[in-house]
């Protein structure tokens, strides 16, 4: 809902009285609930005309407190909403509603919002004495007239039994579709049945696939280093043809000589006949001579490359346990310092620890002075009149200050006062001075609605003392909002305030910042600080 745009608001009621006839003129005040200061926060005063209740901009209404509601709902949030009489209704001890259930919705055309409340109808006294309500507050109205109690019910009755038999008639609608619905979501599960096994198949077919793509992978690779290895014996082949071809020329050359050189030899065969049965055996002995001497040269070679992988091998492990033993000595550098760090911190916790119980100790007795301290103010304020007269709120600050600073610096303790937080009851007014605060006493108070008395926090601090190196982040820890914003600011530097329940720290007191102690800082940058809500 884009409430970005949002320039006007509607708001409608209707009320009758107990009687069911229409309020003929009640004031009223509408109110939206205020998360951050946990307070209702009257926006409209307006009148209730003849039981009708229309509020458009030339309605009366606090201006102040309507910037604020427009800024909420721009940010596109609807708070709670209620409306309350100015004036008491019945003799009840609490604090009497008229509603605070509403609908709503936006009119992006004329940028409009539109709360409608509805019709609501006054209670009779003795059914709202019978109701438990809140503590503080109860509701005195009631959608429902009951002006005519038994003409109603029977009314509601009838309307319950129509509403019944046409639940019923929808509720056997409704089982004939649901068991069609069944049916089909039968058939859609054999469906979902069949199809997942198919799936399953598919998913094993597919990994099948995979493997034997990967075998086929391998074989192939296989099949491309023997084409190199045969390719390279091709060549070699080659060049071993050429080769022969150089000597069958020589051979052919030698033949013919040789030829001649064999005629020649055949008459010496005929002469050497008795001599061939001894060559023959002589060829044999050689041929065996020559495999040992191929089978010797095989294994040899086999036997100088295992000296050649062991050598390998051997250096590997040489260069692991160099590596393993400059880990080592790494190792042993890194625990020792651990170790010396770890005695370290464990001085520095002793420490801590000494001063933390030394703090609770004087935290004791300052709260037991603190208290002395306001037991005698409870009596020396017991006699002193109050100034009924408007005063500038600066003026109320730096009286309260000064006489907070004044005894303060009277104290000769070891610790300095941080943060004072003071809740002042008054009627907050605006003229030309500015803002006024006008106090009131027990008497005055009477005579004034009580909402209309507003509720005035004072943050009164002591100037903080966070010291630190020029261009590093100071310590932010135990300071209030305001305090930690001045510091910031002094330094050039921006708040992002975060408020977390931290029940071990004092509510309004900051416990945790972002980035850390003495770190390096940049003009205008951001700190994130989380103070501490217990409320």
């Amino acid at each position: 809902m884009p409430l970005s745009k949002l320039k006007h608001i509607r708001i409608d009621f209707s009320l009758y009285d107990e009687k069911n006839k229409p309020k003929a003129k009640l004031p009223i005040f509408i109110q939206y609930y205020e998360v951050t200061t946990n307070a209702w926060i009257s926006i409209y005063v307006a009148d209730i005309v003849k039981g009708v209740l229309s509020i458009e901009e030339t309605t009366k209404s606090r201006a102040k407190a309507l910037l604020s509601f427009f800024k909420i709902l721009k940010n596109n949030q609807i708070p709670e909403l209620r409306i309350i009489a100015q004036k008491t209704l019945y003799t009840l001890d609490q604090f009497q509603v008229l509603t605070s259930l509403y609908a709503f919705h936006f009119d992006e055309e004329q940028s409009v919002l539109h709360f409608d409340f509805g019709t609501a109808y006054l209670l009779p006294e003795a059914i709202l004495k019978e109701q438990q309500g809140f503590t503080d507050f109860i509701v005195v109205t009631s959608p429902y007239s009951f002006a005519y109690d038994n003409q109603l019910l029977d009314k509601s009755l009838q309307q319950c039994l129509t509403k019944t038999k046409t639940l019923e008639a929808s509720l056997a609608k409704t089982k004939t579709q649901l068991t069609a619905k069944q049916k089909q979501y039968t058939e859609v599960a054999n469906t979902l049945k069949t199809a997942t096994k198919t799936h399953t198949d598919l998913s094993q077919a597919h990994t099948d696939l995979e493997a034997n793509f990967k075998s086929l992978a391998t074989d192939a690779k296989d099949c491309q280093e023997e084409k190199e290895a045969l390719q390279a014996a091709l060549n070699d082949a080659q060049q071993a043809l050429e080769a022969l071809h150089e000597k069958n020329t020589k051979l052919q050359t030698q033949n013919e000589s040789l030829t001649t050189s064999l005629n020649e030899a055949k008459q010496d065969i005929e002469r050497l006949t008795p001599f061939e049965g001894l060559y023959e055996a002589s060829q044999k002995e050689y041929a065996a001579l020559n495999g040992n001497y191929t089978e010797s040269i095989q294994a040899l070679e086999h036997c100088a490359k295992g000296y050649t992988a062991l050598q390998e091998a051997y250096a590997q492990l040489q260069k692991e346990q160099q590596d393993c033993l400059e880990q080592l000595e790494t190792c042993s550098a890194e625990k020792a310092q651990s170790d010396k760090e770890r005695l370290e911190a464990n001085a520095a916790l002793d420490a801590l620890n000494t001063k933390y119980n030394t703090a609770v100790e004087h935290l004791g007795n300052k709260t037991e002075e603190v208290a002395q301290l306001q037991l005698k103010i409870d009596e020396l304020s017991k006699e002193v009149a109050f100034d009924l007269r408007p005063m500038p709120v600066s003026g109320v600050y730096t009286n309260i200050v000064n006489e907070i600073q004044l005894a303060d610096n009277l104290n000769n303790s070891d610790y300095k006062l941080s943060n004072i937080q003071l809740k002042i009851k008054s009627l907050v007014n605006r003229d030309q001075d500015g803002v006024n605060l006008q106090f009131l006493n027990h008497e005055t108070a009477k005579e004034i609605n009580g909402n209309s008395i507003s509720e005035v926090v004072l943050d009164i601090e002591s100037a903080p003392r966070a010291v630190s190196e020029p261009g590093k982040l100071p310590n932010l820890i135990g300071f209030t909002e305001t305090a930690v914003r001045r510091i910031l600011s002094n330094q050039g530097l921006r708040l992002n305030p975060v408020y977390q329940k931290q029940s071990t720290v004092p509510s309004g007191e900051s416990f945790k910042q972002s980035p850390a102690v003495n770190s390096t800082i940049q003009n205008n940058q951001l700190i994130t600080v989380i103070f501490s809500k217990n409320e």
